[in-house]
């Protein structure tokens, strides 16, 4: 008995002296990949990345891929206080971006060694906590980029992947009309790959005008983005469910404003400080997941 490859499905060939007797088709041949942690779930390889590293493909393209990749949040902000006007809360930092390619796009991973790159959160700050880290698989024809997650950090400036809220403690000349503008969620726009798969949403303007000085108002700081949904108010946006594991897990909520709580969650934008108090919490670290057919 013979075997051989055609068109990539295997072929078995019974022979009786030296004659071809039958033939049996085995079904498609299916690549297999080596890199990060390994599970299983049925016929199902699943490769997660907690930290940065690399996915190599041997001989075959993989079959029924998906691809999870989700960067780093970004962080709360601290509260604090302003002379003469008084105490703020801070506003919940942007969760890092999402790039999901479900199996339905027929996503062609072909024998190769991608590069993985997992993104970290950013620690929280009174004005200027930075964005967080891009996550990213790259190789081949194969650009994904997820951008993290928006830092507070000034009124044009704390745009990500999905965008952190506006911060508190900004001084303006009024409220209401005179309020900064929501900030923006970079993600769905994202170049190549990344903005037809991109999840990414606004984050929440700062609320609670309180008068201070003559000309002078307080803000408090609005809720941060996340992959599922723009910020209400001081309420983080939702995250998004994804069952690419074999169980639904919600990754890159956005942070929740005046909260002081730790966050969960891959990509997660941390949690505001409350009035006085330097107790936001950092954007939690992105991941990267591969799933794909390993057995027929």
């Amino acid at each position: 008995m013979g075997k051989f490859a055609l068109n990539g499905t295997t072929i078995n060939q019974y022979f009786f002296g030296g004659s071809e007797v039958g033939q049996q088709y085995l079904g498609p041949l299916l690549g297999q990949g080596s890199g990060g942690d390994v599970s299983y779930d049925g016929d199902y390889a699943i490769h997660t990345f907690t930290a940065s590293g690399e996915f190599t493909v041997s001989e075959y393209n993989l079959a029924e891929v998906e691809i999870l990749v989700v960067a780093g949040g970004g962080a709360g902000q601290s509260g604090g206080n302003i002379a003469v006007v008084g105490g703020y809360s801070g506003a919940g930092g942007g969760a890092g971006g999402v790039v999901y390619i479900e199996s339905s796009a027929n996503y062609t991973v072909a024998p190769s060694t991608y590069t993985i790159t997992v993104g970290t959160g950013s620690a929280p700050a009174t004005f200027t906590a930075d964005n967080g880290q891009d996550s990213s698989f790259i190789g081949g024809t194969i650009s994904l980029t997820a951008l993290g997650g928006g830092g507070v950090a000034s009124i044009s400036s704390n745009t990500g992947g999905s965008s952190a809220g506006v911060y508190g403690g900004v001084i303006i000349a009024s409220c209401g009309a005179g309020s900064p503008a929501a900030p923006i969620a970079t993600q769905p726009t994202a170049s190549g790959d990344s903005g037809t798969y991109g999840f990414g949403n606004n984050g929440g303007l700062a609320t609670n005008c309180v008068v201070g000085s003559p000309y002078t108002h307080l803000l408090t700081g609005g809720g941060g983005g996340g992959a599922g949904g723009a910020a209400s108010t001081t309420t983080g946006g939702a995250g998004k469910s994804i069952s690419i594991t074999g169980t639904p897990v919600t990754y890159a909520i956005g942070g929740t404003a005046n909260s002081g709580a730790s966050v969960t969650g891959y990509g997660s934008g941390g949690n505001g400080g409350t009035v006085n108090t330097a107790n936001a919490s950092a954007g939690n670290p992105g991941v990267v997941i591969v799933r794909y057919k390993y057995q027929a």
